[in-house]
């Protein structure tokens, strides 16, 4: 079992804020002793750990159960003492035996991780369970992820599900996110649309940046929601705020073709450029795109083949078809018949069906290398099955040129064209 980096960052910044939340526990525990809980508090406050540790200490040794936890969060934290995981888990499972829920998200975690303990998943979801079971939305958003990690398993998927939903309906942003996700997926649940971008936009109104690229993207597209591309921009907008590069991007496009906002090349030029810089394939891709036709940008082929080949290499098929169409063109200045036919192939092979037709062309008519009927005849076979519209009507006046063998060998052929 894995976890995201995103669930990870989760996780780590609400513990840290339920440890903290501990220190205001006295009333709820009988067997405190009030006032020096209440002193071992104002110590925190004033970042006087080492005497609030030595309170702790001594009222964990007396089987204080909030002493006990909060002794954990010291040494987990190092607050007064040298940090020490080994001994936080101690003393959290101490807490945890009697009963202290943020004690049992706490091991949770250490077992997920592997601090101060061998690394355990299945201990740590044990912990989970019994921490969600209790109602705490900490444990229960992450135990749906634990569950949701288990790749193709329907029963899984169906707990994950649970578990978020549980958490969503507390509150928790990022169950509300990734609840959206389920309803938008189909994972654990059917799909519905309309759900999806009523989570979605619960977790945006919390600020979760995942969330409102999602809805903005579901309002771009009218799906669940009636279209509005204003509002897409908006949600797009403050995803975008918050550092999300996919939705950037789609600003940036929608700034290119003049949706959901006035129509500003330049700007489109800029998100893109800066987005193409940090190795985003698409913005890439956008780029060379807008070099090739001079658009935001004074034209420059060059600048498109430079960017058009940053994308291709990362497996971007668009950016391969049009990086071959540029090193083959005539007033390329460094026209390369070679290495455009290599990145036909490329995107070929990877089903575009324009690569594909291009590439029977180009051998049909032996247009910088050699003539070859066979490959002409596989290739146009190919962008047929793939949809090219106008592809058989070619394939079979290559048949016409091939002998019954050689057309028995290639009609048998049912993978991308190789040289006989």
């Amino acid at each position: 079992m894995t976890y995201t980096k995103n669930l990870f960052k989760h996780i780590i910044l609400l513990l840290v804020f339920t440890c903290y939340s501990g220190w205001n526990h006295a009333e709820e525990f009988r067997d405190s002793t009030e006032s020096e809980i209440r002193e071992a508090q104002t110590l925190i406050e004033n970042q006087a750990f080492d005497k609030a540790f030595r309170i702790f200490k001594k009222l964990a040794q007396r089987g204080d159960s909030h002493a006990e936890y909060n002794l954990g969060v010291m040494y987990f934290k190092g607050l007064g003492i040298p940090q020490n995981y080994e001994q936080a888990l101690i003393w959290y499972q101490k807490a945890a035996f009697r009963k202290i829920t943020e004690a049992k998200v706490q091991l949770a975690w250490m077992y997920a991780k592997g601090l101060g303990v061998r690394q355990d998943n299945q201990q740590a979801m044990s912990y989970y369970r019994e921490a969600a079971i209790d109602g705490n939305i900490i444990a229960q958003s992450a135990l749906a992820e634990m569950y949701a990690s288990v790749q193709d398993d329907t029963k899984n998927a169906q707990q994950a599900f649970y578990w978020h939903q549980s958490a969503a309906q507390k509150g928790n942003a990022f169950s509300q996110y990734k609840l959206g996700q389920i309803y938008r997926t189909g994972d654990g649940t059917e799909i519905n649309l309309l759900q999806a971008a009523y989570w979605f936009e619960r977790a945006a109104n919390q600020s979760n940046a995942d969330a409102q690229f999602h809805l903005g993207m579901q309002y771009a597209s009218g799906k669940g929601v009636i279209q509005n591309h204003q509002t897409a921009a908006f949600w797009l907008k403050k995803a975008a705020d918050q550092g999300s590069e996919a939705a950037k991007i789609q600003l940036g496009m929608m700034a290119y073709a003049g949706i959901g906002m006035e129509k500003n090349l330049t700007e489109a030029f800029l998100v893109n450029q800066g987005e193409a810089q940090q190795g985003n394939p698409v913005a890439q891709y956008n780029l060379g795109l807008m070099y090739a036709n001079g658009e935001g940008i004074q034209k420059n082929l060059e600048s498109a083949i430079y960017w058009y080949e940053q994308s291709a290499k990362q497996g971007n098929t668009g950016a391969q078809y049009n990086l071959a169409l540029l090193l083959m063109r005539e007033d390329t200045i460094n026209r390369s018949p070679a290495r455009g036919i290599y990145w036909l192939e490329q995107a070929a092979s990877s089903g575009n069906q324009l690569a594909q037709f291009n590439l029977g062309a180009i051998y049909a008519n032996g247009e910088d290398t050699a003539q070859n009927y066979l490959l002409a005849y596989q290739w146009f076979a190919l962008a047929e099955k793939n949809g090219h519209p106008t592809a058989g009507k070619f394939k079979e006046k290559i048949a016409k040129k091939l002998s019954k063998k050689e057309l028995a060998i290639v009609s048998s052929t049912d993978h991308s064209p190789q040289k006989m």
